[in-house]
């Protein structure tokens, strides 16, 4: 139960922080409390404890890639596919630096580490915080049972984010 719920809050974490980077009108946001609350009552709500560590329930390193100062973010209408829907989505890249500027995001259907389709679309900045949000199709897939595959964005500079999609 604690592995299932810390899960499910790290999950809405994440489609919240991604909500706030894909808003171009936005320059910020700010977490409540990412800890655990034992003032008036105990509260286990946090991903951290009330010592400030790590629950174990998600490395930085996987935290980061949803919540830094750059993020490539992938745009789905559905994390779910029928065996022969054509897997769409679009990406964009949020960088809070202006100096930086990228060119191309890799994009990789993955089912465990063997890459299944591999697509590079460009980057295209507009001199903003925002990218414009590129159109990528990996086409039909076509398997013949349930299963769970991974998209991975990756920019030049090693920025990576991923999503799990059934």
């Amino acid at each position: 139960f604690f592995r299932s719920a810390g899960k499910l809050a790290i999950d809405c974490y994440r489609r919240e922080i991604e909500t706030f980077l894909r808003t171009a009108e936005l320059s910020g946001f700010q977490l409540l409390d990412l800890q655990d609350f034992t003032g008036q009552g105990t509260a286990l709500v946090g991903v951290l404890n009330a010592f400030m560590e790590s629950k174990g329930l998600i490395t930085s390193e996987e935290w980061r890639e949803f919540c830094g100062s750059t993020v490539v973010l992938g745009m789905f209408g559905s994390f779910t596919f029928g065996n022969f829907d054509e897997i769409r989505f679009a990406v964009q890249v949020s960088e809070c630096d202006p100096r930086k500027v990228h060119t191309h995001v890799r994009c990789e259907l993955l089912s465990g580490e063997a890459v299944i389709v591999e697509k590079t679309v460009p980057v295209v900045n507009t001199g903003k915080r925002l990218s414009e949000p590129v159109k990528v199709n990996f086409g039909e897939i076509g398997v013949e049972e349930n299963r769970e595959f991974t998209v991975r964005l990756t920019l030049e500079d090693g920025t990576v984010n991923h999503y799990p999609i059934w």
